[in-house]
């Protein structure tokens, strides 16, 4: 009886134990010391294989006398050899079959390989965040983009307004400014030299006017001007008269 509450407790533990170390996806061997399975000697994980393992020898995990396969990773199968057929050629036996889960199998059994282990998804990495997490930062850096872009697209109409403000500003100032100044005059016109047709000195001659000349018109805007006439006599006295008669 206690015999087998040992090996109930021992059967439990690797599964327990096989449990555990699957949760963490690891293919379990436990070897024990007899050849039924009953006392354990130590338990390893082993190398998986996509889609072949590596054939490995059980003892180079220590002498045993009996070992079971207790857990295995999704997807896998494991298969155990016999001796070799031939030498130096590891799995070479032609005795050979696939290992059940919590199956004793004893020392004439002398290697094991895990094979057909599904690949691991590379989405799922313990030591990353979880989808929520990820959710959580998209959500904040999508809440951080809006935010810049909101401040962005506010200093760019602030700018804009700014541009308008100065451009009326501006013609406005140089429209009161143009207003303020009086207009130009305009240059007084140039009389060519070429249009005006001068008299030669040579060719005046001057007008003498005689009491004899008849009135003649020199130009259209010429005065006549009559002869002079003799200075007339005034009478004077009697004694003057006389004077002159020799009176």
């Amino acid at each position: 009886m206690v015999q087998l509450g040992s090996h109930a407790w021992t059967v439990r533990s690797l599964v327990l134990l096989a449990a555990l170390f699957h949760l963490v996806s690891s293919s379990i061997i436990a070897t024990f010391t007899d050849d039924q399975c009953k006392n354990a000697f130590q338990s390893f994980t082993v190398e998986n294989g996509y889609p072949n393992g590596t054939c490995s020898r059980l003892a180079d995990n220590g002498k045993y006398g009996s070992f079971q396969v207790v857990g295995l990773d999704p997807g896998c199968s494991a298969t155990i050899y016999g001796a070799d057929a031939e030498e130096f050629v590891p799995c070479s036996s032609t005795a050979l079959q696939f290992a059940q889960i919590a199956a004793c199998y004893n020392a004439s059994w002398v290697y094991y390989s895990v094979d057909m282990c599904t690949p691991p998804n590379p989405t799922i990495n313990p030591s990353r965040p979880t989808g929520t997490s990820n959710e959580a930062k998209n959500s904040n850096k999508n809440n951080t983009g809006a935010i810049v872009g909101g401040v962005v697209g506010g200093v760019g109409g602030l700018a804009l307004i700014g541009l308008a403000f100065f451009l009326v500003h501006r013609r406005h100032r140089n429209k009161k400014h143009a207003l303020a100044q009086p207009p130009a005059m305009p240059p007084p016109p140039e009389v060519a030299g070429n249009d005006i047709n001068e008299l030669p000195q040579d060719g005046v001659k001057p007008e003498i006017y005689t009491s004899e000349a008849n009135a003649h018109e020199i130009g259209r805007n010429s005065l006549y001007i009559p002869p002079e006439q003799p200075p007339a006599e005034l009478e004077g006295s009697a004694a003057v008269q006389d004077e002159k008669r020799g009176i």
